[in-house]
């Protein structure tokens, strides 16, 4: 194989291993943030979604597999009381 295909290969596994890495922390930000909103911790809420944002701006695609988790949040989020 071509050095210049090489290079090819060494970004896609790159970016496979990227998109894995986001999708695990997407897992434990989001279980994070319901255990804080269930817990009554409103104020934390604020930097675990400027924390959602930042990772979503960098690659939306990861979201897909856990729509259903995002979005159960942001209702709970909607439907909190507390938060800054």
């Amino acid at each position: 194989m071509p050095d210049s295909g090489k290079f090819v290969c060494l970004i896609q596994n790159s970016l496979r291993e990227f998109r894995q890495a986001s999708k695990d922390l997407l897992t434990l930000m989001m279980k994070k943030l319901t255990e804080a909103l269930n817990n009554g911790q409103e104020a934390t809420t604020p930097e675990a979604l400027e924390l959602l944002i930042e990772l979503a701006e960098t690659d939306l695609s990861f979201f897909r597999k856990q729509i259903v988790d995002v979005l159960g949040a942001m209702l709970q989020i909607a439907e909190a009381d507390r938060i800054v």
